[in-house]
Order: structure tokens, then C-alpha cells, then sequence
């Protein structure tokens, strides 16, 4: 997970801490404050390689920004499409790169989901933006809802063209391997 004191285990978190959410509006990352943590166990979770690095654990299921749909999409979905073009981050900038492959791993595993305070309702887990699953109070349609009218002051649907000013040419500084799924068998559902 990324904090704005650089990376973190996800099983480390807790509510109160905080980690870096991404403001679609200014397309700068922002700090905001773990709400709560839940956890499950979970089949199958999913490694990914993309162009600039590996995310070690995520479930198919847990929505994660896709910037052609310019929304959140069930991963699995992406997965499914001929454009796989996210966003990553190492913390000091944000840029997009495709899933270029992934395996799944069938084993349970123990996995985390957070709730933040942000009214952006996302965090980067692994380096990958992915947004709250909606649990504790908050639903991703509301939550993509409230980004876009954060952005522009209306209430026009986010799945449009909205998304965020990111320049695609450009390269992270560091790879986007992170903490997230560490050894130990935890991941982001």
C-alpha cells in the first residue's frame, strides 16, 4: 500500500492510518485516512505483470481504474478486453500502463479490504489504483459519482469520458513492486 510515508503492508494498516487516494479532478495524489479494514479469505487471487512492474495479490473481482471506460471495472472484466491500460503508482507519480499478463493462483488466501475517507473512495494497493469495494457505507457508483462532481461541479456520470490528465509517455521513476501481498499469502480483494 502506498502512504505518504512511502510503502506499507496492508496487513500492517489500521483505521486511522493513512494512505495515498488519487484526486481525478487535479490528478494528484492525496493523503486520506483508513475508515476501516476488513478481511476474508479468498480464491483466486491474481498476479499481475504490467509494463512497469508486478502486483503480487488482487482478487478478479475488486474494481480497479480502467482508463479507456475511464471507470472502475471488476478486474476480471478488464482482464476480458483487448485494452488492459491502468493507472500505477510508486508513490511520487502516477502514470498508465497495460496488464500485459497475469496468473491465478487458486489457493484461499487471507485478503484486506479498506474504506477511506476520501470522497475519491480509492487507494493504490500494490501500485495499482483500485477503488473501495463498498463496504462501510460507501458503493463505487457513489463514489465515482461524487469524483466526478468533484472534479467538474455536476453530476455527470464518471464513466464517460472523465478520467484523469495522466501523460502515458511518461515512465515511473521505480518499479511498482510493493508490499501489499508479501510472502506471507495476504492480498487486495
Amino acid at each position: 500500500m502506498l502512504t505518504p510515508s512511502g510503502s506499507a503492508r496492508i496487513a500492517d494498516l489500521r483505521a486511522g492510518d493513512a494512505v495515498l487516494s488519487f484526486d481525478m479532478g487535479t490528478s494528484s495524489m492525496v493523503a486520506t485516512t483508513i475508515r476501516e479494514r476488513f478481511e476474508r479469505t479468498a480464491s483466486p487471487i491474481l498476479r499481475l505483470e504490467t509494463g512497469l512492474g508486478v502486483v503480487r495479490g488482487v482478487t478478479d473481482s475488486h474494481p480497479v481504474y480502467h482508463v479507456e471506460s475511464g471507470s472502475y471495472l471488476p478486474l476480471g472484466d478488464i482482464l476480458g478486453r483487448s485494452d488492459r491500460t491502468v493507472l500505477v503508482s510508486d508513490g511520487t507519480a502516477v502514470r498508465r500502463t497495460s496488464i500485459e499478463s497475469f496468473d491465478r493462483g487458486d489457493a484461499k488466501t487471507l485478503v484486506y479490504t479498506l474504506a477511506v475517507e476520501s470522497v475519491h473512495a480509492n487507494f493504490f494497493a500494490d501500485g495499482l489504483l483500485v477503488h473501495n469495494k463498498g463496504k462501510g457505507g460507501n458503493t463505487i457508483a457513489d463514489a465515482v459519482a461524487r469524483d466526478s462532481d468533484a472534479a467538474d461541479g455536476g453530476t455527470e456520470d464518471a464513466r464517460g469520458d472523465q478520467g484523469p490528465g495522466i501523460d502515458g509517455a511518461e515512465a515511473l521513476d521505480a518499479g511498482v513492486e510493493g508490499d501489499a501481498a508479501e510472502a506471507d499469502g495476504h492480498a487486495v480483494d
